[in-house]
C-alpha cells in the first residue's frame, strides 16, 4: 500500500491516516462496500473504484474487490 498510495513503507499505517488521502467524493461509497462485506449474518462480496490524493497531490483511481473471511458463524462471527 505505500507505493500505491505515495507513503513511506518504513512504519505501518492506521485506517485513519489512510483515510484521509480519500477522494470525498468516493470515501462513503467505499465504506458502505466494507460495511457491507463485513457484516456477519449477510457479508457480500465487494468492487468499488475510487480516487485518492496521494501526498504529493497526484490523483489515482484504485479498485479494491474482496471479500471478507470470519472467525465463527453466525451474528457472533468476526471479521479475521
Amino acid at each position: 500500500y505505500a507505493a500505491i498510495y505515495g507513503l513511506d513503507d518504513r512504519r505501518s499505517r492506521s485506517v485513519d491516516e489512510i483515510s484521509v488521502l480519500l477522494h470525498p467524493e468516493d470515501a462513503p461509497r467505499l465504506w458502505a462496500a466494507i460495511e457491507a462485506a463485513i457484516q456477519p449474518g449477510r457479508p457480500r462480496p465487494y468492487d468499488v473504484q475510487y480516487r485518492i490524493t496521494r501526498p504529493d497531490g497526484a490523483q489515482r483511481w484504485l479498485e479494491a474487490r474482496g471479500i471478507a473471511s470470519f472467525e465463527g458463524t453466525g451474528p457472533a462471527a468476526k471479521v479475521s
